[in-house]
């Protein structure tokens, strides 16, 4: 018969990419039992200043071997800015047991200020909406919202039109009713998929 070796913990690198501030991704992190006796993870934490801007699951699993076990761990941002950490792992590699770390890396990307010096000019049938470009060299487009609602909040189903970074900063709603109400709201959208207020 075969000799058992002890379990050996391998686990790779997480990279996060720039996710918006109030937004979540999530990402799993493989760990693979090179050895041929079953391997027991015992702790799973997070380590490091940027420790909070992570969840991860306490443990314990095992992972037998020559198998790869999976666990699910998450990025949400609370502020913009490089938002790196340690994930650790106590487990039985030999000789005792030990610690696995592995890197967690992501940044936290801020939303577009919502744009400026919007303007509205009524015509026949329409309205035309004016603003002023964003700074943010990410921006990647607009959205125009339209309502009969005031003070509404937008959704998919209000969104008239998408504004292209590089077109015109203006946007004309055709086909209305001379002397009925209509309300707008515009957002800036950046290249994350990040939405201003």
């Amino acid at each position: 018969e075969g000799i058992a070796t002890a379990p050996v913990a391998k686990a790779s690198p997480l990279s996060f990419g720039s996710v918006g501030v109030g937004q979540s991704r999530s990402q799993s992190l493989t760990v693979s039992n090179n050895g041929t006796d079953t391997l027991f993870v015992t702790g799973v934490a997070v380590s490091g200043t940027e420790a909070g801007q992570y969840t991860v699951p306490a443990g314990p699993f095992s992972v037998p071997p020559g198998v790869h076990g999976t666990l699910s761990v998450a990025f949400a941002p609370t502020a913009a800015g490089a938002k790196n950490a340690v994930l650790i792992l106590t487990h039985n590699s030999a000789p005792t047991a030990t610690y696995t770390t592995v890197p967690l890396t992501g940044s936290g990307d801020a939303p577009p200020v919502a744009p400026s010096a919007v303007t509205a000019t009524a015509g026949d049938r329409q309205v035309t909406l004016a603003w002023t470009a964003n700074t943010e060299p990410d921006v990647a487009y607009y959205v125009v919202y339209q309502s009969l609602t005031s003070d509404f909040t937008p959704t998919a189903a209000d969104s008239v039109a998408a504004v292209q970074k590089g077109d015109p900063r203006s946007y004309t709603s055709t086909g209305l009713v001379n002397g009925a109400p209509y309300y707008y709201r515009l957002t800036a959208v950046d290249a994350g998929g990040n939405r201003s207020p």
